[in-house]
């Protein structure tokens, strides 16, 4: 049997980059990567994290600030944008969770 996939933490990633940010400040990308790992107990692959931050940064959700902090690393911050994205983002989040407690509240009395 396959392992399962990280694919509903995938899709929440610029979600955890923007609490990240907002909870704890201004940081470098490997910061945010070991953040990110430190809430979902999984170990990220180094270039995804740089792939969604180029992309966070192009879509406006981020910002590097003072162009590059010691030994070359950008440092990065939530724009007001991204604080926009992370409110509106609350609202499905809610929903995922009852959706999801929905499942594993049925899984786990179909098999009791």
């Amino acid at each position: 049997m396959r392992k399962p996939k990280m694919l509903i933490i995938r899709g929440l990633l610029p979600v955890l980059v923007l609490y990240i940010l907002t909870k704890e400040g201004k940081m470098h990308g490997y910061m945010i990567k070991k953040k990110i790992e430190e809430i979902t107990k999984k170990e990220l692959p180094q270039g995804m994290i740089y792939t969604l931050l180029r992309r966070m940064e192009n879509d406006g959700l981020i910002v590097v600030i003072n162009g590059k902090s010691d030994r070359n690393r950008k440092v990065y911050d939530i724009s007001l944008e991204g604080r926009e994205y992370l409110k509106r983002h609350v609202i499905v989040l809610k929903k995922i969770v009852f959706i999801i407690n929905t499942v594993i509240n049925f899984v786990e009395s179909a098999s009791s």
